[in-house]
């Protein structure tokens, strides 16, 4: 009790919780790093697009199945989520509410779904996932992909080692990790003042 009420009050205080995970890539110098949103007039010159396929760039990655527990906890506390995503080199950002708010009015027509993402720079697919403990298993999920283009940045990386663990899964195979060490995150001044609008709303 003694603990959740420390944490309670911690989070009376909070502008945000940070949900933070990292990927192995050197951010800028990703072949779409600076993929920018198209403008609707643009797609309307255009024969229309059959699919709506995300930027190879550093973008970040919410699982659909996820966005319910993260709304049960943001309600439970009163406290808003940012879902940050560290690369090597920088990183990115995105209010859950934004996903939410995305996911409340997403298109039932595929043509007007493309358009969104299109336009939004905010992608929702099907991905596959291995499970490398599982020998030949795997399953598929409902993600979705932020770009750059519509992710607050939220500063610098510097610094970072890379090194790499093997491990052995349970069918005995080996497997690599990546690692990241050290490093410094300077964040930047827009993402401290988005940070701060952020804090107000709550």
């Amino acid at each position: 009790m003694l603990a959740d009420g420390f944490i309670r009050s911690l989070l009376s205080k909070a502008c945000c919780a940070i949900e933070v995970e990292f990927s192995p890539y050197c951010a800028a110098e990703m072949k779409d790093r600076h993929w920018e949103c198209k403008l609707p007039e643009d797609l309307d010159r255009r024969r229309p697009r059959k699919h709506a396929k995300p930027p190879t760039a550093p973008n970040i990655w919410v699982k659909l199945e996820d966005l319910p527990r993260l709304e049960a906890w943001e309600q439970a506390f009163g406290v808003s989520i940012v879902v940050a995503h560290l690369f090597d080199q920088e990183g990115f950002a995105v209010p859950l509410a934004t996903l939410s708010a995305l996911e409340a009015q997403w298109p039932n027509q595929g043509d007007e779904a493309i358009r969104l993402q299109l336009t939004q720079g905010i992608f929702r697919k099907i991905q596959s996932y291995d499970r490398v403990d599982a020998q030949g298993a795997g399953e598929t999920k409902t993600v979705y992909v932020i770009s750059p283009a519509a992710a607050q940045h939220v500063g610098t990386v510097a610094d970072v080692k890379v090194t790499a663990q093997i491990g052995l899964s349970s069918s005995k195979k080996y497997v690599a990790h990546v690692l990241f060490e050290g490093g410094t995150l300077t964040l930047s001044g827009p993402f401290l003042d988005f940070l701060s609008a952020l804090g107000q709303r709550s």
